[in-house]
């Protein structure tokens, strides 16, 4: 297993505290949500809460992207007076306003292909484990499942601060003309 930092928003059950927590921590605690369910559900509709939840966790991580909840976010980044310097060389002359917006686009577009890519993993990860596991064994993996996904959206959305970054500083540097 992977000993990777997660910061984790809401993934696990009834939970809106941000911590970091290990990718062990994140199975644990999903291995506990799974065998509480599976006292009173069959194998199958334990797989069947799985796969819900790791829709759920892609839509909450999706929501929050398109929420405004990203401090990087456009609209909540600038004052509209200092927002409109024309960048040197562009044709017929880019604002930062509009070069930021393209590079904010960018980074949302990968976002979201990373979120969909970790959603796929898990949904793969989970279908094997139906595949070769029952009872305690089903929930172990399919835990795993869970985690590796809630890995999956921490790392895509430190991708996508990082590439915010890199957005605005090329957006200064063109206006600076560097």
């Amino acid at each position: 297993m992977l000993a990777a930092t997660l910061i984790t928003v809401g993934i696990l059950q009834n939970t809106t505290v941000v911590h970091a927590q290990t990718q062990e921590e994140l199975t644990a605690q999903f291995q506990t949500e799974l065998a509480e369910y599976a006292l009173t559900h069959s194998d199958s509709e334990v797989i069947a809460y799985a796969n819900m939840r790791l829709e759920q966790m892609t839509l909450a991580a999706q929501d929050s992207t398109a929420s405004g909840l990203n401090a990087y976010e456009p609209s909540n980044l600038f004052p509209a007076n200092t927002t409109n310097f024309l960048i040197p060389g562009t044709q017929p002359g880019e604002t930062y306003t509009q070069c930021w917006l393209r590079e904010w686009e960018i980074c949302r577009l990968q976002y979201n292909s990373s979120l969909y890519t970790s959603f796929g993993v898990g949904m793969g990860i989970g279908a094997a484990c139906t595949g070769v596991t029952a009872g305690t064994g089903l929930i172990v993996c399919l835990s795993f499942a869970l985690a590796a996904h809630g890995a999956g959206i921490a790392a895509a959305r430190e991708q996508r601060r990082a590439c915010e970054m890199r957005g605005q500083d090329l957006c200064v540097q063109r206006i600076l003309g560097r």
